[in-house]
């Protein structure tokens, strides 16, 4: 239990921080001062500065909210794409069941960053289009789980009974499947938000996710990598701030996990 609660803790900071960074940043995450240009961390300066000067402990506060306002959204159309695809094959029958999974199965074979590559490279860059890559790449793979949960719920006792008693299909699926599949979905969207937060700061590394001036973590990483050996603050700050998100999502994720495991 304690893991899940730094876990908690840690998600509960950084959500504050996309909420109100601006407020805390002590300085504007545009504001340049090329007289202070590659400061190591100080008073002044807690994380130091970059090359123009900019503060990167505010940048790194105010870009919690690109990140997140991103991993979130994507992460909750995703479970909606994909519970809903899941739901339809599970217990609409076998011709639905065979369409909707052989086109999981085909975004399934590509690897999720190559797949997110391409889709990026061909819409564009966007944040609307970020997150239309997230829920591409996200979709079958959560379909799938809810798929085989729902084919496990729709062989209970309850739904059989739910049939014989004349309870159309669409109350089945809202009253008796879907409550049941909650707990199934909080723990594969907390899996996914950190596999969205680490294809987003990817994509933004690599210049295709979202673009300057905004303070993303994955554009700081890549405006730090010239300079590693000199100013390695521009670099390290940002990482340290996507692998410790990362790492209370997943603590987070586990818990609920074992949480669900234990009914």
């Amino acid at each position: 239990m304690l893991a899940v609660w730094v876990g908690l803790a840690i998600v509960l900071v950084y959500l504050l921080l996309a909420l109100f960074g601006e407020a805390v940043a002590p300085y504007s995450y545009t504001e340049q001062n090329f007289v202070a240009t590659l400061q190591p961390p100080s008073l002044d300066h807690l994380f130091g500065t970059d090359q123009f000067g900019r503060d990167i402990f505010s940048r790194v506060v105010v870009g919690s909210r690109s990140i997140m306002g991103l991993a979130g959204i994507a992460t909750a159309l995703s479970l909606l794409v994909g519970g809903l695809v899941g739901v339809v094959a599970g217990y609409a029958g076998r011709l639905w069941d065979e369409a909707l999974m052989r086109v999981a199965d085909v975004l399934l074979s590509f690897p999720a960053m190559l797949l997110a590559l391409l889709i990026v490279s061909t819409l564009g860059s966007e944040v609307i289009y970020l997150i239309l890559t997230i829920v591409v790449v996200f979709a079958p793979g959560i379909a799938r789980v809810v798929r085989s949960e729902t084919l496990s719920l729709a062989a209970k006792e309850f739904i059989d009974a739910a049939h014989a008693t004349g309870v159309p299909a669409h109350r089945i699926v809202l009253r008796h499947l879907i409550p049941n599949l909650v707990d199934l979905l909080v723990v594969e969207g907390s899996i996914y938000f950190s596999y969205a937060i680490l294809i987003g700061s990817g994509l933004s590394f690599l210049g295709l996710g979202v673009q300057p001036p905004s303070p993303d973590w994955g554009l700081q990483v890549n405006d730090g990598r010239n300079f590693v050996l000199t100013a390695w603050w521009i670099t390290v700050f940002p990482s340290l701030a996507i692998s410790s998100l990362v790492l209370g999502v997943n603590l987070l994720a586990d818990g609920l996990a074992q949480q669900q495991s234990n009914r």
